[in-house]
């Protein structure tokens, strides 16, 4: 048996797993929850037992794929991209990158040089 406190004020008891089971996956029970330990005699959080996760895992699992429309976290800041805007992008990009990289100035020491030079094993 599962004496579950839904709310304040509003309890539950589950008589078997699959009864417990079930009501998480119809969303009876949900991660506010407490149960009863009997052993300890205290209410502790409903997300620390094992047969609530357990059911938790399978609804997530059992659930049908909808499928999504982007596969990154990064958003694209316009939805009408078309393969040729984006290449003009990065092409854009890339040449002003190479345009920065040219714009150094003549005498300028890399950090690899300037680090190698503290450590005496390059001349600068």
């Amino acid at each position: 048996m599962y004496l579950i406190e839904l709310k304040p004020g509003q309890e539950a008891i589950y008589a078997s797993p699959a009864a417990f089971s079930e009501a998480v996956r119809r969303g009876e029970v949900n991660s506010a929850a407490l149960i009863y330990h009997r052993a300890k005699c205290t209410w502790l959080p409903v997300t620390v037992h094992p047969l609530f996760k357990r059911a938790i895992a399978d609804s997530v699992r059992d659930r049908p794929f909808t499928g999504r429309s982007q596969w990154t976290f990064l958003q694209s800041e316009r939805k009408d991209e078309t393969p040729e805007s984006v290449m003009a992008s990065v092409a854009a990009a890339e040449s002003s990158s190479a345009q920065a990289h040219t714009a150094t100035k003549p005498g300028h020491r890399g950090w690899r040089r300037v680090i190698g030079g503290w450590l005496g094993r390059g001349r600068g």
